[in-house]
Protein backbone atom coordinates (compact mmCIF):
# COMPACT_ATOMS: atom_id res chain seq x y z
CA UNK A 1 0.00 0.00 0.00
CA UNK A 2 2.84 2.48 0.46
CA UNK A 3 3.09 2.82 -3.31
CA UNK A 4 0.34 5.70 -2.46
CA UNK A 5 1.91 7.27 0.19
CA UNK A 6 3.27 10.24 -2.03
CA UNK A 7 -0.22 10.78 -2.79
CA UNK A 8 -2.33 10.49 0.29
CA UNK A 9 -2.35 15.07 0.48
CA UNK A 10 -3.92 15.33 -3.05
CA UNK A 11 -6.27 12.04 -2.26
CA UNK A 12 -7.67 13.57 0.86
CA UNK A 13 -8.33 16.71 -0.54
CA UNK A 14 -9.82 15.41 -3.65
CA UNK A 15 -12.35 13.00 -1.99
CA UNK A 16 -13.52 15.71 -0.15
CA UNK A 17 -13.92 17.99 -3.39
CA UNK A 18 -14.81 15.70 -5.73
CA UNK A 19 -18.55 14.14 -3.82
CA UNK A 20 -19.91 16.52 -5.97
CA UNK A 21 -18.65 15.82 -9.06
CA UNK A 22 -18.90 12.41 -8.49
CA UNK A 23 -22.58 12.36 -7.87
CA UNK A 24 -23.12 14.56 -11.32
CA UNK A 25 -21.22 12.70 -14.38
CA UNK A 26 -21.62 8.89 -14.59
CA UNK A 27 -17.77 7.98 -15.66
CA UNK A 28 -14.35 9.91 -14.72
CA UNK A 29 -15.09 13.15 -15.79
CA UNK A 30 -12.60 15.96 -14.54
CA UNK A 31 -9.31 17.34 -16.17
CA UNK A 32 -7.14 20.37 -16.83
CA UNK A 33 -7.93 21.87 -20.13
CA UNK A 34 -10.01 20.58 -23.21
CA UNK A 35 -12.98 22.57 -25.41
CA UNK A 36 -16.43 23.34 -24.62
CA UNK A 37 -18.46 20.02 -25.80
CA UNK A 38 -21.57 22.20 -26.40
CA UNK A 39 -20.91 24.25 -29.45
CA UNK A 40 -19.96 20.15 -31.25
CA UNK A 41 -23.49 18.84 -29.56
CA UNK A 42 -25.52 21.43 -30.58
CA UNK A 43 -23.90 20.98 -34.55
CA UNK A 44 -25.20 16.74 -34.22
CA UNK A 45 -28.21 17.00 -32.29
CA UNK A 46 -29.51 20.66 -31.39
CA UNK A 47 -33.22 18.86 -29.79
CA UNK A 48 -31.10 16.73 -27.47
CA UNK A 49 -29.46 19.31 -26.19
CA UNK A 50 -31.82 22.23 -26.04
CA UNK A 51 -34.03 18.97 -24.26
CA UNK A 52 -30.98 18.74 -22.04
CA UNK A 53 -31.11 22.55 -21.11
CA UNK A 54 -35.05 22.49 -20.71
CA UNK A 55 -34.69 19.78 -18.06
CA UNK A 56 -31.94 21.74 -16.07
CA UNK A 57 -33.96 24.86 -16.09
CA UNK A 58 -37.33 23.22 -14.82
CA UNK A 59 -35.41 22.68 -11.31
CA UNK A 60 -35.68 25.21 -8.91
CA UNK A 61 -33.04 27.50 -7.90
CA UNK A 62 -31.03 26.20 -11.64
CA UNK A 63 -29.35 28.89 -11.99
CA UNK A 64 -27.40 31.39 -10.19
CA UNK A 65 -23.87 31.20 -8.22
CA UNK A 66 -24.32 33.79 -5.19
CA UNK A 67 -27.35 34.08 -3.65
CA UNK A 68 -28.72 36.96 -0.84
CA UNK A 69 -30.21 34.99 2.51
CA UNK A 70 -32.19 37.60 4.94
CA UNK A 71 -34.24 37.26 8.37
CA UNK A 72 -35.56 40.25 9.75
CA UNK A 73 -33.86 42.32 12.54
CA UNK A 74 -30.14 40.70 11.47
CA UNK A 75 -27.47 41.68 8.81
CA UNK A 76 -27.49 39.28 5.61
CA UNK A 77 -25.80 36.67 4.93
CA UNK A 78 -24.26 34.98 1.24
CA UNK A 79 -24.60 31.57 0.24
CA UNK A 80 -21.88 30.91 -2.36
CA UNK A 81 -21.94 27.86 -4.61
CA UNK A 82 -18.66 26.73 -5.39
CA UNK A 83 -16.57 24.87 -8.08
CA UNK A 84 -13.82 22.00 -6.72
CA UNK A 85 -10.93 23.21 -8.52
CA UNK A 86 -7.96 25.56 -7.87
CA UNK A 87 -8.09 27.38 -11.34
CA UNK A 88 -11.82 28.19 -10.09
CA UNK A 89 -10.16 31.02 -7.83
CA UNK A 90 -10.00 32.72 -11.05
CA UNK A 91 -14.13 32.83 -11.14
CA UNK A 92 -13.81 34.43 -7.54
CA UNK A 93 -15.05 38.05 -8.24
CA UNK A 94 -13.96 41.33 -6.19
CA UNK A 95 -17.58 41.35 -4.73
CA UNK A 96 -17.25 38.11 -3.66
CA UNK A 97 -13.90 38.59 -1.97
CA UNK A 98 -15.48 41.70 -0.54
CA UNK A 99 -18.45 40.03 1.02
CA UNK A 100 -16.40 37.25 2.52
CA UNK A 101 -13.72 39.95 4.14
CA UNK A 102 -16.58 41.31 5.76
CA UNK A 103 -18.72 38.30 7.20
CA UNK A 104 -19.16 37.49 10.77
CA UNK A 105 -18.06 33.96 10.32
CA UNK A 106 -17.79 31.51 7.23
CA UNK A 107 -18.95 28.35 6.73
CA UNK A 108 -17.40 25.61 4.97
CA UNK A 109 -18.85 22.00 3.98
CA UNK A 110 -15.51 20.84 5.61
CA UNK A 111 -13.13 22.93 7.78
CA UNK A 112 -9.50 23.78 7.03
CA UNK A 113 -8.81 21.53 10.43
CA UNK A 114 -10.96 18.54 9.45
CA UNK A 115 -8.87 18.43 6.46
CA UNK A 116 -5.85 18.07 7.89
CA UNK A 117 -6.83 15.74 10.38
CA UNK A 118 -7.94 13.44 7.57
CA UNK A 119 -5.09 13.71 5.70
CA UNK A 120 -3.05 12.95 8.31
CA UNK A 121 -4.83 9.40 9.05
CA UNK A 122 -4.98 8.37 5.61
CA UNK A 123 -0.77 8.58 5.96
CA UNK A 124 -0.93 6.59 9.13
CA UNK A 125 -4.23 3.90 8.95
CA UNK A 126 -4.37 1.91 6.13
CA UNK A 127 -7.54 0.14 7.41
CA UNK A 128 -9.14 3.61 7.01
CA UNK A 129 -8.83 3.54 3.62
CA UNK A 130 -8.39 0.08 2.12
CA UNK A 131 -10.58 -2.91 2.78
CA UNK A 132 -8.85 -6.46 3.02
CA UNK A 133 -11.78 -8.22 3.06
CA UNK A 134 -14.30 -9.44 0.40
CA UNK A 135 -13.94 -9.17 -3.22
CA UNK A 136 -12.20 -5.84 -4.27
CA UNK A 137 -12.91 -3.28 -6.91
CA UNK A 138 -11.99 -5.09 -9.97
CA UNK A 139 -14.28 -7.92 -9.39
CA UNK A 140 -17.42 -5.32 -9.61
CA UNK A 141 -16.41 -4.68 -13.26
CA UNK A 142 -16.91 -5.80 -16.97
CA UNK A 143 -14.03 -6.42 -18.85
CA UNK A 144 -14.35 -3.27 -20.70
CA UNK A 145 -14.28 -1.53 -17.18
CA UNK A 146 -11.68 -3.47 -15.67
CA UNK A 147 -9.69 -1.79 -19.41
CA UNK A 148 -11.12 1.71 -18.37
CA UNK A 149 -9.51 1.29 -14.99
CA UNK A 150 -6.00 -0.20 -15.43
CA UNK A 151 -5.64 2.51 -18.19
CA UNK A 152 -7.19 5.24 -15.74
CA UNK A 153 -4.23 3.64 -13.11
CA UNK A 154 -1.52 4.27 -15.71
CA UNK A 155 -1.90 7.56 -15.98
CA UNK A 156 -1.80 8.37 -12.63
CA UNK A 157 0.87 6.02 -12.02
CA UNK A 158 -0.78 4.31 -8.81
CA UNK A 159 -0.53 0.09 -8.19
CA UNK A 160 -3.45 -1.83 -9.61
CA UNK A 161 -2.66 -3.91 -6.21
CA UNK A 162 -3.66 -0.90 -4.00
CA UNK A 163 -6.34 0.53 -6.06
CA UNK A 164 -8.35 -2.98 -6.48
CA UNK A 165 -8.35 -2.47 -2.49
CA UNK A 166 -9.37 1.07 -1.82
CA UNK A 167 -12.63 1.70 0.39
CA UNK A 168 -15.56 3.68 -2.52
CA UNK A 169 -14.25 7.25 -1.40
CA UNK A 170 -10.51 7.07 -1.89
CA UNK A 171 -11.31 5.02 -5.39
CA UNK A 172 -13.72 7.94 -6.31
CA UNK A 173 -10.94 10.70 -5.53
CA UNK A 174 -8.74 8.76 -7.40
CA UNK A 175 -10.88 8.84 -10.42
CA UNK A 176 -12.88 11.52 -10.45
CA UNK A 177 -9.94 13.87 -10.87
CA UNK A 178 -7.58 13.64 -13.69
CA UNK A 179 -3.63 13.06 -12.91
CA UNK A 180 -2.95 16.83 -13.67
CA UNK A 181 -5.28 17.50 -10.93
CA UNK A 182 -4.23 14.93 -8.55
CA UNK A 183 -0.39 16.08 -9.35
CA UNK A 184 -1.33 20.44 -8.90
CA UNK A 185 -3.26 19.29 -5.17
CA UNK A 186 0.20 17.27 -4.41
CA UNK A 187 1.79 20.10 -5.49
CA UNK A 188 -0.35 22.33 -3.07
CA UNK A 189 -2.65 23.88 -5.28
CA UNK A 190 -5.95 24.64 -3.36
CA UNK A 191 -9.90 24.26 -3.83
CA UNK A 192 -11.26 27.49 -4.50
CA UNK A 193 -12.96 26.74 -1.05
CA UNK A 194 -9.86 25.79 0.59
CA UNK A 195 -8.82 29.59 -1.03
CA UNK A 196 -11.59 31.21 0.19
CA UNK A 197 -11.35 29.02 3.73
CA UNK A 198 -7.65 30.47 3.88
CA UNK A 199 -8.65 34.08 3.43
CA UNK A 200 -11.02 34.06 5.67
CA UNK A 201 -9.08 32.21 8.34
CA UNK A 202 -6.05 34.93 7.59
CA UNK A 203 -9.06 37.97 8.06
CA UNK A 204 -9.27 36.71 11.83
CA UNK A 205 -12.77 35.14 10.47
CA UNK A 206 -14.01 32.02 12.44
CA UNK A 207 -14.13 29.02 9.65
CA UNK A 208 -17.07 26.48 10.44
CA UNK A 209 -17.54 23.37 9.12
CA UNK A 210 -20.75 21.53 8.59
CA UNK A 211 -19.78 18.21 8.96
CA UNK A 212 -16.58 16.21 9.81
CA UNK A 213 -14.47 14.52 7.26
CA UNK A 214 -15.59 10.90 8.63
CA UNK A 215 -19.34 12.05 8.02
CA UNK A 216 -18.64 13.68 4.85
CA UNK A 217 -17.03 10.37 3.10
CA UNK A 218 -19.69 8.11 5.00
CA UNK A 219 -21.71 9.18 2.09
CA UNK A 220 -20.03 7.94 -0.30
CA UNK A 221 -20.02 4.78 1.40
CA UNK A 222 -23.35 4.55 1.78
CA UNK A 223 -24.10 4.31 -1.94
CA UNK A 224 -23.81 0.37 -3.15
CA UNK A 225 -20.58 -0.65 -4.23
CA UNK A 226 -21.37 -1.93 -7.53
CA UNK A 227 -23.24 1.62 -8.59
CA UNK A 228 -20.30 3.01 -7.86
CA UNK A 229 -18.48 1.15 -9.79
CA UNK A 230 -20.52 1.92 -13.12
CA UNK A 231 -20.87 5.60 -12.01
CA UNK A 232 -16.89 5.95 -11.90
CA UNK A 233 -16.44 3.51 -15.06
CA UNK A 234 -19.91 2.51 -16.55
CA UNK A 235 -18.72 4.47 -19.40
CA UNK A 236 -15.02 4.03 -20.56
CA UNK A 237 -15.90 5.82 -23.78
CA UNK A 238 -15.77 9.27 -21.68
CA UNK A 239 -12.31 8.75 -20.37
CA UNK A 240 -10.96 10.00 -24.15
CA UNK A 241 -13.05 13.11 -23.71
CA UNK A 242 -12.66 13.86 -20.15
CA UNK A 243 -10.88 17.30 -20.84
CA UNK A 244 -13.61 18.21 -23.06
CA UNK A 245 -15.89 17.64 -20.11
CA UNK A 246 -14.54 19.34 -17.63
CA UNK A 247 -14.17 22.15 -19.28
CA UNK A 248 -17.83 22.80 -20.14
CA UNK A 249 -18.55 22.22 -16.56
CA UNK A 250 -16.20 24.91 -15.63
CA UNK A 251 -17.86 27.10 -18.74
CA UNK A 252 -21.44 26.13 -17.23
CA UNK A 253 -20.32 27.15 -13.75
CA UNK A 254 -19.07 30.31 -14.46
CA UNK A 255 -21.76 31.18 -16.46
CA UNK A 256 -24.34 30.06 -13.66
CA UNK A 257 -25.84 27.34 -15.88
CA UNK A 258 -25.71 25.45 -12.09
CA UNK A 259 -28.31 22.49 -12.75
CA UNK A 260 -26.76 21.95 -16.23
CA UNK A 261 -23.82 20.17 -14.83
CA UNK A 262 -25.64 17.70 -14.01
CA UNK A 263 -27.96 16.94 -16.87
CA UNK A 264 -25.17 16.91 -19.26
CA UNK A 265 -23.36 14.22 -17.56
CA UNK A 266 -26.70 12.74 -17.60
CA UNK A 267 -27.13 13.76 -21.59
CA UNK A 268 -23.40 12.27 -22.23
CA UNK A 269 -23.87 8.79 -20.74
CA UNK A 270 -27.24 8.27 -22.24
CA UNK A 271 -25.04 9.25 -25.60
CA UNK A 272 -22.57 6.58 -25.00
CA UNK A 273 -23.90 3.94 -22.87
CA UNK A 274 -27.88 3.74 -24.12
CA UNK A 275 -28.06 0.26 -22.28
CA UNK A 276 -27.65 2.47 -18.94
CA UNK A 277 -30.21 3.96 -16.99
CA UNK A 278 -28.00 7.07 -16.21
CA UNK A 279 -30.66 9.35 -14.86
CA UNK A 280 -31.19 7.03 -12.08
CA UNK A 281 -28.04 5.81 -11.29
CA UNK A 282 -27.67 9.94 -10.76
CA UNK A 283 -30.49 10.33 -8.77
CA UNK A 284 -28.87 7.19 -6.67
CA UNK A 285 -25.78 8.60 -6.31
CA UNK A 286 -27.62 12.77 -5.68
CA UNK A 287 -29.57 11.03 -2.80
CA UNK A 288 -26.63 10.31 -0.60
CA UNK A 289 -23.84 13.06 -1.84
CA UNK A 290 -26.12 15.87 -1.82
CA UNK A 291 -30.06 15.41 -0.67
CA UNK A 292 -29.16 13.95 2.55
CA UNK A 293 -26.03 15.96 3.53
CA UNK A 294 -28.43 19.08 2.76
CA UNK A 295 -30.61 17.83 5.59
CA UNK A 296 -27.72 17.31 7.87
CA UNK A 297 -26.44 20.68 7.47
CA UNK A 298 -30.10 22.43 8.10
CA UNK A 299 -29.26 22.82 11.85
CA UNK A 300 -25.46 24.73 12.19
CA UNK A 301 -26.54 26.31 8.57
CA UNK A 302 -29.64 27.81 10.52
CA UNK A 303 -27.83 28.94 13.42
CA UNK A 304 -25.83 30.59 11.59
CA UNK A 305 -27.70 32.24 9.45
CA UNK A 306 -29.96 33.24 12.51
CA UNK A 307 -27.11 35.05 13.67
CA UNK A 308 -26.72 37.22 10.46
CA UNK A 309 -23.43 38.30 8.46
CA UNK A 310 -22.22 34.85 7.70
CA UNK A 311 -20.43 33.58 3.95
CA UNK A 312 -21.31 30.20 3.36
CA UNK A 313 -19.57 28.42 0.11
CA UNK A 314 -20.67 25.05 -0.59
CA UNK A 315 -20.35 22.78 -3.53
CA UNK A 316 -22.74 24.82 -6.00
CA UNK A 317 -25.11 21.53 -6.97
CA UNK A 318 -25.90 21.54 -3.47
CA UNK A 319 -28.18 24.62 -4.27
CA UNK A 320 -30.86 23.65 -7.10
CA UNK A 321 -33.67 21.40 -6.52
CA UNK A 322 -36.51 20.51 -4.09
CA UNK A 323 -34.44 19.36 -1.43
CA UNK A 324 -31.20 21.94 -2.54
CA UNK A 325 -29.90 24.61 0.15
CA UNK A 326 -31.77 27.33 -1.03
CA UNK A 327 -35.35 25.44 -0.97
CA UNK A 328 -34.88 24.15 2.62
CA UNK A 329 -33.80 27.64 4.03
CA UNK A 330 -36.74 28.94 2.65
CA UNK A 331 -38.92 26.01 4.06
CA UNK A 332 -37.58 27.35 7.54
CA UNK A 333 -38.56 30.94 7.13
CA UNK A 334 -35.23 32.51 5.15
CA UNK A 335 -35.45 34.84 2.38
CA UNK A 336 -33.20 33.60 -0.54
CA UNK A 337 -32.67 35.58 -3.63
CA UNK A 338 -29.81 35.39 -6.32
CA UNK A 339 -27.87 38.25 -6.71
CA UNK A 340 -25.53 38.88 -9.47
CA UNK A 341 -21.82 37.94 -9.01
CA UNK A 342 -20.38 41.10 -10.38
Amino acid sequence: MSDLNPLHRALGRSALAGLIWVATTVGAVAACAGVNLIPELRASDVVGVDAMFDKAHAVPNSQGRLWRVDREGVDPSYLLGTFHSGEAIATVTPKIWSLLEAARSSVFEVSLDQQTALEARMATDPSFAFDLEGPGAMAQMTEEQREAFRDALDRRGVDLQAADRMRPWLLAALLAFPPCHLEAMSNGDQPMDDALARRAQARGIPVIGLESYDVALESLNRVPRETMMVALVGAPEMLDRDEDVYRTNSILYEQGNIQAITELGIYLTERVRPDLDAREINGAMMTELLDVRNRNWMPALERELSAGGAFVAVGALHLPGEVGLIELLRARGFSVSRVPVQ
